[in-house]
Formats: structure tokens, C-alpha cells, sequence
């Protein structure tokens, strides 16, 4: 959705079911979170043709899900960008807290923290593993 190039206090890195629950609190705590959905968005949810067993939801698809999650997160603040990750630059500098992130060209920075949602295919970044 967003694409915005400036500093954000918490980065997202997933856009799936425990991705879109951390930006919408991060997003309700006032963190301005960003979240890096990727593409397509959402997640292995999104190839689930039924739910039943999520909280609030009595019958849902995964891509309807989904979409109600991510409505729900940007309502409160949350920025997403649909696009994939291209690469983390860390500086060297593994106790700074000061990342880069590259997605098609724009430089996304972020100072604070980084969460990784839980991941059936881990990041395949320099040094992913230090910050899972």
C-alpha cells in the first residue's frame, strides 16, 4: 500500500496472520509500524479455502481473512507494502539497531526493532538467522 521512504520505528517482515497481529498492535501502541508483505500478501492463509478455528470467526476463507486483518491494521496506522524484500543491509554493526531495507529500489530505514513473523521458508539474508 504505502510507500513511504522515511524512518519507522518498528519493522514487519511477513504479511501473514502473525505479521498483520503485530502491526496492529505495534499500529495501536502508536509504533507507526511497516510491514513488508510481500507478494503475493498474506501468507500460507491466503491458500486456506476455510477457517473455522480463528477467534471471532465462525466460517471465513483465508483470503478474506486476510484482507480483514489487513483493513484492521492500516485502519489504525499500519503502512504495507506489497512488494517482496530485497535486501537487509545491517552495516556491520550487529548491536546498532540501525537497518536498511531494500525493496525495488526505494531505501526503507528503520532504528528500533525488527520482527520476523513465524516463516515456513526463513529469510535468506546475510545474518537472518541473528535476528530470528
Amino acid at each position: 500500500m504505502s510507500k513511504d521512504t522515511g524512518i519507522h520505528n518498528l519493522i514487519i517482515i511477513g504479511g501473514g496472520p502473525s505479521g498483520l497481529s503485530a502491526a496492529l498492535y505495534a499500529a495501536r501502541a502508536e509504533l507507526k509500524p511497516l510491514v513488508f508483505a510481500g507478494s503475493p500478501p498474506g501468507g500460507q492463509l491466503t491458500l486456506t479455502s476455510e477457517i473455522e478455528n480463528f477467534p471471532g470467526q465462525t466460517n471465513i476463507t483465508g483470503p478474506e481473512l486476510v484482507l480483514k486483518m489487513r483493513e484492521q491494521a492500516t485502519h489504525f496506522g499500519a503502512q504495507i507494502i506489497d512488494e517482496n524484500l530485497l535486501s537487509v543491509d545491517f552495516k556491520n554493526e550487529i548491536h546498532s539497531s540501525s537497518f536498511r531495507f531494500d525493496t525495488n529500489g526505494k531505501r526503507i530505514q528503520n532504528t528500533d526493532q525488527l520482527h520476523f513473523h513465524h516463516l515456513e521458508l526463513r529469510p535468506r539474508f546475510k545474518m537472518a538467522a541473528e535476528y530470528i
